[in-house]
C-alpha cells in the first residue's frame, strides 16, 4: 500500500459486493430453498400415495379372504340374493392412516351367481376407501378385489372307488 498517494485506502472503501451481486446472490438462494421444498413436498405426497395404496390393497386382500372362508352353509343361507356395505376400519387392526383411520371404509359384497337358486358359486368383491393427503376428498382402489367361490362336493372321488 502507498502511505504517501493514499491509493490504498481508497481502494478499501470499494470491496465487498455490490447491490446487483447481492440480489442476483438471493434470488438464486430462493430458488434453490423453493426447489428443496418442493421437492420434499412431492416427496412426502407419493409416499403417503404409495403407503395408502399399498394398505388398503392389503385390506382388500383380508377382507375378501375373510369372506371366501365363511362357512358354505352360512353362505347358502344368508347370501341367495347380493348383499354388501360399508363397514369402518378396524383401527386397532390397521394404523396406516392414524388418527385418520376412522375416515377409511372398507366396503365388502358377496354377489351369488343368477344363474342358478338355491346358488353354489359367488363372487365375493372388497374395496377400500381413504381420505386424501390434503383431507379434501377420498381415494379407493382404481378395481374391486374379486375372489370366486364355488361349492363343490369334493368327495365324488371316494364314491367311484
Amino acid at each position: 500500500m502507498d502511505t504517501q498517494t493514499g491509493r490504498g485506502a481508497a481502494r478499501s472503501g470499494r470491496s465487498g459486493f455490490t447491490l446487483v451481486e447481492t440480489m442476483v446472490a438471493s434470488a438464486l438462494s430462493l430458488l434453490l430453498a423453493l426447489t428443496i421444498f418442493e421437492t420434499a413436498s412431492f416427496s412426502a405426497r407419493a409416499a403417503y400415495d404409495i403407503k395408502s395404496r399399498l394398505a388398503a390393497d392389503a385390506i382388500a386382500f383380508d377382507t375378501v379372504w375373510d369372506l371366501y372362508n365363511l362357512q358354505r352353509s352360512w353362505l347358502s343361507e344368508n347370501a341367495s340374493v347380493s348383499r354388501s356395505g360399508w363397514l369402518p376400519l378396524d383401527t386397532t387392526r390397521y394404523t396406516t392412516w392414524g388418527p385418520r383411520g376412522d375416515q377409511v371404509f372398507v366396503y365388502w359384497e358377496i354377489e351369488p351367481d343368477p344363474a342358478e337358486f338355491p346358488p353354489r358359486r359367488w363372487t365375493l368383491k372388497a374395496n377400500v376407501q381413504w381420505p386424501s393427503r390434503s383431507g379434501s376428498g377420498v381415494d379407493t382402489l382404481a378395481r374391486d378385489y374379486q375372489v370366486r367361490r364355488e361349492r363343490t362336493n369334493r368327495k365324488l372321488y371316494a364314491a367311484g372307488n
